[in-house]
Order: C-alpha cells, then sequence, then structure tokens
C-alpha cells in the first residue's frame, strides 16, 4: 500500500472526525468507509470479512502508523488523549523492560 495515499485519506479523516484522533478503530472504520463508499453499504458481513482475510483492504497498522505520525508532526491533528499517551509511555518502557 502507497504510504501517501495512506497519509492523503488519514489526514483527511483527522481533519474531519476530531473522535478519530483518539479512537484508532474509528479512524480505520471511516477510512474504509471512504475506500468502499457505497459499495459498503451493499456489501454483506461475509463479503467484507472476506475482504480482510484476503487482505484485500488498507493494512490497519499502515493506518494506524500513519495517524501516529500526523499528530506527531500537525498538533491541529492531536486528539485530547495525544498528551495522556505519551506521559504513559515511559510507564509502558519500564514494564517491558521487566518483562
Amino acid at each position: 500500500m502507497d504510504l501517501l495515499k495512506n497519509a492523503w485519506i488519514v489526514k483527511e479523516v483527522l481533519t474531519e472526525d476530531a473522535q478519530a484522533r483518539d479512537c484508532d478503530m474509528r479512524l480505520y472504520c471511516l477510512v474504509l468507509e471512504k475506500d468502499l463508499g457505497d459499495e459498503l453499504d451493499l456489501m454483506s458481513a461475509s463479503e467484507l470479512m472476506s475482504m480482510f482475510k484476503n487482505a484485500t483492504l488498507r493494512p490497519y497498522e499502515s493506518i494506524t502508523r500513519c495517524r501516529r505520525k500526523l499528530q506527531e508532526q500537525n498538533e491541529s491533528l492531536r486528539g485530547k488523549q495525544y498528551r495522556e499517551r505519551h506521559n504513559a509511555c515511559e510507564n509502558v518502557k519500564e514494564q517491558l523492560r521487566l518483562f
């Protein structure tokens, strides 16, 4: 998947939907809605699951990676929980070190 294509659509979603700035699942769902458009409304759950299994959808990890990079570079795209996540980082590092 093209990183610039991901960045473009992720930035668009983050700009339009403030809740997506703090919720990766919401962000991913809105990206898929943009990708699939009206086709999503006509699709069964089974068809959507097949697309997941066949890896024909944008990878979740790529979308969240783009979100993190965009928010690092652009404060206006950061959500309310951005600072909290970064403050918790040291605690997580310590837990991983002890793991």
